[in-house]
C-alpha cells in the first residue's frame, strides 16, 4: 500500500508540474478527423460524400472553447424524391450545372467520443462524448472557417464522462490502475463514470490541463440540407428535358414532311387522257 501511495504522490507531483507549465497548451490541443456520409437505401442521397475537420480546444477563464474548420468532397450525383440527377446530366444546361456545384449544407453536426491522453501516464486518462457544429459551410472543396469559436460549460459541452485509464479500442471502459486511482483521489476526482453533475466540470477542467493530446473516435455525422436547392434543379431539368424532347419530336415530324417527295395523284399521261376524253 505504501508503494502505491508513493507512486501516486510521485505521479501527482509529475502531473501538477505538467499542469503548472501549461504543457504546451498555449495554442490549445489540436487534431483532425474525417467522416464519411452514410445514406440509407431508398432514402434521399445528398451531395456530401466525406468531410474533414481540423479542431482546436482550449480553456478561457476555465471554460472549454473550440474552434474548427471543415472541408467536404462532393458526390457526382444526388437522388432526391426518387429522382437521380448527375453533374454530367446537366451538361446541356450550364446554369443548372452551376447551381449543382453551388449547393451547400445548412449545417453539419459531428457527434463523437473524445479521449484525453497523458504523456506522463503514457495512456488515455479519460473520455467523454461531445459534438462539433459547423454552420453555413462553404461549397465543396472550400474550407469553412468558424467566425466565432464555440464555448460553454464543461457539463454543457461534454457528457458520458469516464475518468481513468482506458484503451482506445474500448473508450468509456475504465481499466483498474491503482496509482492513477490514488492520484485522482488526491485531486478529489472520482475514478470511473460520472453522472451529469457539478463535479464533471471540475474533473474535466483538471484532466484537460494535464492532457497532451486529444483523440476523436466513433464520429457520427448529421447534415441538414435545404431541399428546395435540389427541387429547383429537378423541376427545371425535367421541364427543359421534356420541352427539348417535344421540340425534337416536332422538328423530326417537320423534317419528315419537308423532305418527303409527294407524287401527283394523277400522272401527266393520265391527265392527257382525261383532257382528250373531255374534248371528244
Amino acid at each position: 500500500m505504501k508503494k502505491i501511495q508513493f507512486t501516486a504522490i510521485a505521479l501527482f507531483l509529475s502531473l501538477m508540474s505538467v499542469s503548472g507549465q501549461g504543457q504546451g497548451q498555449g495554442d490549445g490541443l489540436s487534431g483532425t478527423f474525417s467522416s464519411k456520409a452514410r445514406y440509407v437505401p431508398g432514402k434521399n442521397i445528398y451531395l456530401l460524400d466525406e468531410a474533414k475537420v481540423n479542431y482546436t480546444y482550449k480553456t478561457v477563464l476555465g471554460d472549454p472553447v473550440y474552434y474548427a474548420d471543415m472541408v467536404w468532397t462532393r458526390r457526382n450525383d444526388f437522388t432526391v424524391n426518387n429522382v437521380k440527377i448527375s453533374h454530367s446530366d446537366l451538361s446541356a444546361y450550364p446554369d443548372l450545372q452551376k447551381r449543382f456545384e453551388l449547393i451547400t449544407p445548412v449545417s453539419v453536426k459531428f457527434r463523437f467520443t473524445m479521449m484525453f491522453y497523458s504523456n506522463q501516464i503514457k495512456s488515455y486518462i479519460a473520455s467523454a462524448k461531445s459534438e462539433i457544429v459547423i454552420l453555413t459551410p462553404e461549397r465543396a472543396g472550400r474550407t469553412s472557417n468558424m467566425s466565432i469559436p464555440t464555448t460553454g460549460t464543461w457539463a454543457e459541452m461534454f457528457w458520458d464522462v469516464a475518468v481513468g485509464k482506458q484503451d482506445v479500442k474500448s473508450p468509456g471502459v475504465v481499466i483498474p490502475n491503482a496509482p492513477l486511482e490514488e492520484y485522482f483521489k488526491l485531486e478529489r476526482i472520482n475514478y470511473g463514470k460520472f453522472d451529469k453533475d457539478a463535479r464533471v466540470g471540475r474533473a474535466l477542467r483538471h484532466i484537460f490541463s494535464v492532457s497532451d493530446r486529444l483523440e476523436i473516435l466513433n464520429v457520427e455525422m448529421e447534415v441538414e440540407w435545404d431541399d428546395s436547392d435540389y427541387a429547383y434543379i429537378i423541376e427545371e431539368y425535367t421541364r427543359r428535358r421534356n420541352a427539348s424532347r417535344q421540340s425534337n419530336k416536332q422538328n423530326a415530324e417537320n423534317a419528315y414532311y419537308d423532305n418527303r417527295e409527294f407524287k401527283p395523284s394523277i400522272s401527266e399521261t393520265d391527265q392527257d387522257l382525261v383532257y382528250n376524253d373531255y374534248s371528244l
